[in-house]
C-alpha cells in the first residue's frame, strides 16, 4: 500500500517539492503514531494566479484526506499565499480531526 499519494506537484518547483516532503513527511510519523493502524494519506495541491500580476503571486489550495479502513475517511483543507504556511495549517487540521476522533490526547499509555 501506498503510504502517501500526492497530486497537482507538477506545478511547483524543485524547491517547493523539497519543502513539501520534508513537510509531509514530519505529519506523517505524527499521523502514524496517533492512528496505529495501517492508512493513506492523500495530498491534493492546487496553484491559484491572480489575474494581471503573472509570475508575482500564487495563491495555494492544500486539500488533504487520510484513508483508514477500519474508519470513515478524514479530510481537511487550507489556502494561503504561503506554500509552506498551507502546507502546515491543513496537515495540523487533519491531525486535529485524527485526535478528536481517536481520543489520542486523552489516552494514557
Amino acid at each position: 500500500m501506498e503510504r502517501v499519494q500526492l497530486k497537482g506537484e507538477e506545478v511547483l518547483d524543485k524547491e517547493q517539492k523539497y519543502q513539501l516532503n520534508k513537510i509531509i513527511n514530519s505529519y506523517y510519523d505524527k499521523i502514524r503514531r496517533s492512528v496505529k493502524q495501517d492508512f493513506t494519506l492523500s495530498v491534493k495541491i492546487k496553484e491559484y494566479n491572480t489575474q494581471g500580476k503573472k509570475d508575482k503571486a500564487h495563491k495555494f489550495s492544500i486539500q488533504s484526506s487520510i484513508s483508514i479502513p477500519t474508519k470513515r475517511k478524514i479530510e481537511s483543507s487550507a489556502s494561503d499565499w504561503d506554500l509552506n504556511r498551507t502546507v502546515h495549517a491543513c496537515l495540523k487540521k487533519l491531525l486535529e480531526e485524527i485526535e478528536h476522533m481517536f481520543f489520542v490526547s486523552n489516552q494514557k499509555e
